[in-house]
């Protein structure tokens, strides 16, 4: 498994130095971490990579169609989240019917103030 760690090092290393070389080792982590990472890099092909890979958490996904900018890669994401729409429901479906379990729990932690 590709880790965060191991693009880091290859990227320090300069073994792969360009957007398309970084998009291919993206391509093929499941590493939440990498991906999370990728999903906000600078470059549009990362970023692809990073929406096209089915290992992408559907929060990070959703978290990228409310903050893409680039129009290449909005159509991607348009495409994914078709693809994926099964999955997104079937969340949306557990925050509806559970929404417990889709609160925020720092709240609980923070005191509050009168």
């Amino acid at each position: 498994m590709i880790t965060k760690n191991e693009i880091d090092v290859q990227i320090a290393l300069g073994t792969v130095d360009t957007p398309q070389q970084i998009a291919r080792l993206v391509r093929n982590t499941v590493d939440v971490e990498a991906l999370e990472w990728a999903i906000k890099y600078r470059n549009t092909k990362v970023r692809a990579a990073a929406i096209n890979n089915a290992a992408l958490p559907i929060g990070l996904l959703l978290c990228a169609c409310v903050f893409e900018t680039s129009k290449t890669t909005k159509e991607v994401l348009e495409r994914v989240v078709s693809e994926r729409r099964g999955e997104i429901e079937c969340v949306l479906n557990v925050i509806k019917y559970y929404p417990q379990l889709s609160m925020d729990w720092n709240d609980a932690a923070t005191p509050k103030h009168s």
